[in-house]
């Protein structure tokens, strides 16, 4: 894993949110509420249609 040289990052706070509940699931903090594909093409319909209504997480 290659690791950035900053001294300071700052994200936004849904970025920093979204930062944050990937190393919890990681972790085994919470439960893991990520979809898996067999194909790309349905994960990139699942991503596009979210885009597309403009959901958020």
């Amino acid at each position: 894993m290659i690791t950035p040289k900053a001294e300071q990052v700052t994200f936004n706070e849904k970025t920093r949110q979204a930062i944050v509940r990937a190393y919890a699931e990681e972790k085994e903090i919470v439960p893991n509420t990520a979809k898996t594909f067999d194909k790309a093409d349905d994960a990139m319909k699942e991503l596009f249609h979210h885009i597309d209504r403009n959901d958020s997480y």
